[in-house]
């Protein structure tokens, strides 16, 4: 027998902040995962034993616009109670889901973005979700 031992390296590599989707419930399914430009993961609040708020950051398109799509569905629920659901998945380099968030809350907040003759960028939307629960599968 040989001496020699073959080593396997430990598989390791840090999850990256730009390898994931964010995928909607009813009324706002029809928010395509190309839209997203930014989010914050949940966040959990010890003291007070409560999650923080999500931010949620849209690209606006020309085609189909981000915000009729938001508009109507927030015209859809009228009520200000109404949960939705949101799916967070965490990807590998390859696509697979490596972390999966289930994450409950209420739209708090819109922004329609700002608007500004010398800047050159796309126009973003900004969610704040009022995160209920949260869970991660």
């Amino acid at each position: 027998m040989s001496d020699k031992i073959l080593k396997m390296p430990i598989p390791y590599e840090p999850m990256k902040k730009n390898r994931w989707i964010l995928k909607f419930s009813e009324p706002f399914s029809k928010i395509q995962i190309w839209w997203l430009s930014k989010a914050s993961r949940p966040s959990y609040n010890t003291l007070d034993e409560t999650w923080d708020d999500m931010v949620i950051v849209l690209r606006d398109p020309i085609g189909e616009s981000t915000s009729k799509i938001i508009l109507d569905g927030l015209a859809k629920i009228k009520n200000s109670n109404y949960e939705i659901n949101l799916e967070l998945e965490m990807l590998d380099p390859t696509g697979v889901v490596i972390e999966k968030w289930n994450v409950n809350g209420i739209i708090a907040k819109v922004n329609f973005g700002e608007l500004d003759y010398i800047m050159d960028e796309s126009v973003d939307i900004t969610m704040t979700l009022n995160v209920i629960s949260a869970s991660l599968v």
